[in-house]
Formats: C-alpha cells, sequence, structure tokens
C-alpha cells in the first residue's frame, strides 16, 4: 500500500487516496492513464479516479474527479457500487 501512495504525486490526492484505503476501499493504480490522459489515482476496475485540480480530460464513463470535488464519503460509495 505504501509504495503505491509514494508514486501519487499531489499531495490532496494522496492523502484522498489513503484515507479511502484506511476505510476499506480496494488498493488503486498511481498514475493510471486512460485515453493518453493522466489519473493520479485510479481504480481501473471500478472506473473511478482522482485527479488533480488542474488536469481536464474526457474519461468516457469513468467517474473521474478533481480531488477538491471528491468528498471522501462519495468516492467510497462509488468504489463500492461500480462494477
Amino acid at each position: 500500500m505504501k509504495e503505491e501512495l509514494e508514486l501519487v504525486g499531489d499531495r490532496q490526492v494522496r492523502l484522498l487516496a489513503e484515507s479511502a484505503l484506511v476505510q476499506g476501499a480496494p488498493m488503486f493504480a498511481a498514475g493510471h492513464e486512460f485515453n493518453g490522459v493522466p489519473i493520479e489515482a485510479a481504480w481501473p476496475e471500478r472506473r473511478v479516479g482522482v485527479t488533480v485540480d488542474e488536469e481536464p480530460g474526457d474519461y468516457g464513463d469513468w467517474d473521474v474527479r478533481p480531488v477538491s470535488r471528491w468528498p471522501i464519503d462519495e468516492l467510497l460509495e462509488a468504489l463500492k457500487g461500480a462494477n
């Protein structure tokens, strides 16, 4: 867990991902790319991701939001409910 967290460059994204992991979320992939667009922390099997605030992108049917727009409860719900 610690190794993947260390790969997240943005402090806010790292804190959010760490909080999600502590609360039972599955492991994420740091620096995942979707159609060539980076996602700072992603759960590809759930199609959920967190970006830094300045990163725009088209993520198709994924639920990808900037870290400032991901309340922890909504992130956990998305990770739990998505297939």
